[in-house]
């Protein structure tokens, strides 16, 4: 390559060069940071087998996210060549740093072999929890940050979960550091990466790899055939632990070696205290409550047809952490942000605010289960704890139980004590049902009309397999109410809350000391009975059970907040983000409760926050939309309305929205067009008159509104929990008809 200059890199030096590609130091000027870029050779023609594999880098990378894995920034192209843009890691190769101080005849000191080994096997860990199998693990593929950091890079031939290599070569690799199986072509596993890094540490502990001779022939025989040296040849400073896990490592028969990197990264950090190395940062203990994430599982079945089940044991173990004392475990739906995506823990940490992150993997295979867990340190990615659990697929509820209680113990805390403790039970015998349930939670945080539906079929199908399932029966509840609450049955609202009642009793009376059916009967009391009291007493009895429930503390807030005790509110509807930071319905209802306390600013700011998070979330931008209208930014308000027409294409919410807006701005003969919209609407189908009130206060027609109030108190529309609170409704607080509906509705006195 001749040329100095490509797109918007600024080559500097080539910096290396091997079979897979040439690399070069560059500038790149768009983003004013170096980088390395990593051509095609030139002798490698576009279409064969070898660009594949090129690309395949690229993918494999992509997937991955950790500190010590090498970045790719992009895959660029330009007049046929191909070129990845990487990380630029200027501290060298292992290769070259051990050459040196083998030629030097220094040696590698105990604190500087841990750290190596522990930084590569930390990148092996994290590659192999998303499906990844290195295969070339080797002194020439670790690099080295500025500060001594090493990384992992060159996937050029990785395997990606259960499908082969690009080449379909199974020999691929470097011969001196392929496992046994490489070796003789046969199929390779994560396991083959920790044969390959038991070489690589054996050449830093000794100076040279074990099996190694001029003919790749005799070095590949002795890779099958010969005992490896013992490392007390080569140095004098091994612990008898040192080489138990050595000759653990590089076992010939894969069944016999460690199984796991988190298992070799566990028995790495016993060494370093034999070595009296610290293997992690040592951090002051945090006088606040300590906090857990628990990740979605990865499904690593052969088939990939256990979402469902993995999604199933997070939530399960979710449940019974967030029972233990003086433990801040943060919600699912924040949690399952991270679903099927690459991550770097200490990022994920600083997002949620989380000093540890349980992370695992299930591989089902017929009726058996391995079930593989760790719990996670944020602050450096150390490993904490690792377990492995095989099992039977029947056995599933009591493996989430030994887990949830193995993540107290490494914690140092202690269960809830008193009547209703952790779940220990199966919540159903049927697995079917159990799916059914998992398939209707994921529907229900979706919150819009369509899933909502399908959550609640879901659910009934649940009940209907298992008629003792009592989280199923709650869920029911839960989605009848939403339902309810937003219009969306076709029978009315008051057929919906029937449902709910009935649903939230049947889980009452199943398990008494179910969180999710008190929040069921608490949502029941307030949105339909207007027992305030009732449903007050129902959300502590929830919170009681299960203070870790965002969900619950989300709803009490809004229970505050309509019988108008808004500090209250505000501070519950604190704890519930706290607890889940990344739920939109949550975040937005940080929102909508500022608006209630006429802190119009600040409510309009936590809007636009949640819309960070996903700006195609509806829910949000309705929000703002009323916090702009309320506090006279009407060009604002314009703007969030059109984002809510457009993201849900709701016929009612475009007329409703638009004419309360010209109501507002004074255009009152295009309110009235859009008011009558509405009208024609309610003829089809229910539409709260609460609504329709709404739009007559912004016109000034006061006694109308009122009338549309009353109309709702006749039908028992949920909607009206809120004319206390709503700002809309400030026009008419001294009009005495206004007042004598508020006696009515039962609000309690200030």
């Amino acid at each position: 390559m001749h040329r100095h200059r490509i797109l918007h890199y600024e080559l500097a030096e080539r910096v290396g060069e091997g079979g897979m590609g040439v690399v070069y130091r560059a500038r790149d000027e768009r983003l004013d940071r170096t980088t390395a870029l990593k051509f095609l050779p030139l002798n490698m023609k576009a279409g064969e087998a070898d660009v594949e594999r090129f690309l395949h880098e690229a993918r494999a990378i992509s997937r991955l996210n950790h500190p010590n894995i090498a970045t790719i920034y992009a895959v660029e192209e330009v007049d046929g060549e191909r070129f990845l843009a990487l990380e630029y890691l200027p501290g060298g190769t292992l290769r070259e740093r051990l050459r040196r101080m083998r030629e030097s005849g220094e040696r590698v000191s105990p604190d500087q072999m841990m750290r190596w080994a522990v930084h590569v096997g930390r990148a092996l860990a994290h590659a192999h929890r998303h499906g990844i199998v290195h295969r070339d693990v080797k002194p020439d593929n670790v690099l080295f940050t500025e500060d001594g950091g090493a990384k992992l890079t060159d996937f050029g031939i990785a395997q990606v979960a259960e499908r082969r290599a690009p080449s379909g070569d199974e020999t691929a690799g470097t011969v001196a550091y392929m496992s046994p199986e490489q070796a003789q072509g046969l199929p390779v596993d994560h396991r083959a990466d920790i044969f390959s890094f038991g070489i690589l540490v054996y050449e830093i502990a000794a100076g040279r790899p074990p099996f190694v001779d001029p003919q790749d022939a005799v070095t590949l025989y002795d890779i099958v055939h010969t005992p490896a040296p013992s490392l007390s040849q080569f140095r004098d400073d091994v612990p008898a632990a040192g080489q138990e896990m050595m000759d653990r490592m590089i076992a010939k028969d894969p069944r016999q070696r460690y199984q796991t990197m988190d298992e070799v990264l566990d028995d790495l950090r016993r060494l370093g205290e034999a070595y009296e190395v610290p293997t992690t940062q040592t951090r002051p203990v945090a006088s606040r409550e300590p906090t857990v994430a628990v990740l979605p599982f990865v499904d690593m079945s052969p088939e990939h047809d256990q979402e469902y089940f993995c999604d199933g044991i997070t939530e399960e173990i979710i449940l019974a952490l967030s029972q233990v004392k003086g433990l801040k475990v943060v919600s699912r739906t924040s949690s399952f942000e991270f679903k099927d995506q690459a991550y770097d823990i200490r990022k994920i940490g600083e997002r949620l605010g989380v000093e540890s992150i349980l992370e695992g993997s299930v591989r089902k295979a017929g009726d058996t289960l391995r079930i593989t867990v760790q719990l996670i340190n944020t602050a450096d990615d150390f490993h904490l704890w690792s377990e492995r659990y095989d099992r039977d697929f029947s056995d599933v509820f009591a493996v989430q139980d030994e887990i949830a209680s193995g993540v107290v113990a490494n914690l140092k805390l202690k269960l809830v004590a008193g009547r209703c403790g952790p779940r220990t039970r199966k919540p159903t015998n049927d697995l079917n049902a159990y799916n059914l349930y998992l398939e209707g939670r994921y529907l229900l945080n979706q919150r819009t009309r369509g899933p909502l539906e399908q959550a609640r079929d879901r659910f009934t199908e649940a009940v209907e397999r298992d008629p003792s399932f009592a989280l199923a029966w709650a869920g029911l509840a839960e989605a009848y109410t939403l339902l309810a609450s937003r219009g969306a049955v076709e029978s009315g609202p008051k057929a919906a809350f029937a449902q709910a009642r009935a649903a939230s009793e049947k889980a009452l009376e199943l398990d008494p000391c179910c969180a999710e059916a008190h929040v069921g009967r608490a949502l029941v009391l307030y949105r339909d009975d207007w027992d305030f009291a009732g449903a007050q007493q129902e959300f502590q009895q929830a919170l009681a059970l299960n203070d870790g429930y965002a969900t619950a503390h989300h709803h009490y807030a809004m229970l505050l907040a309509a019988i108008g005790r808004l500090d209250e509110a505000r501070r519950e509807i604190g704890r519930a983000h706290e607890l889940d930071p990344l739920s939109l319905i949550i975040s937005t209802a940080v929102g909508r409760i500022l608006h209630f306390s006429r802190r119009y600013d600040e409510a309009i700011e936590q809007c636009r926050r949640t819309i960070e998070l996903n700006p195609s979330f509806a829910g949000a931008y309705f929000d703002l939309a009323v916090a702009c209208g309320q506090s006279g930014r009407a060009e604002e308000a314009r703007e969030a309305i059109d984002r809510v027409v457009e993201l849900t294409g709701d016929d009612l919410l475009e007329p409703m929205m638009a004419a309360r807006h010209l109501a507002l701005v004074g255009d009152r003969d295009g309110a009235l067009v859009e008011r009558r919209k509405v009208e024609e609407i309610s003829r089809r189908r229910y539409v709260s008159p609460v609504l329709l009130a709404i739009i007559d206060i912004g016109l000034g027609d006061y006694e109308q509104a009122i009338d549309e109030l009353e109309e709702a108190f006749e039908q028992r529309d949920s909607t009206l929990v809120y004319i206390q609170c709503e700002p809309s409704c400030d026009p008419l607080r001294e009009h005495p008809r206004f007042q004598a509906l508020i006696e009515r509705i039962g609000f309690p006195r200030a």
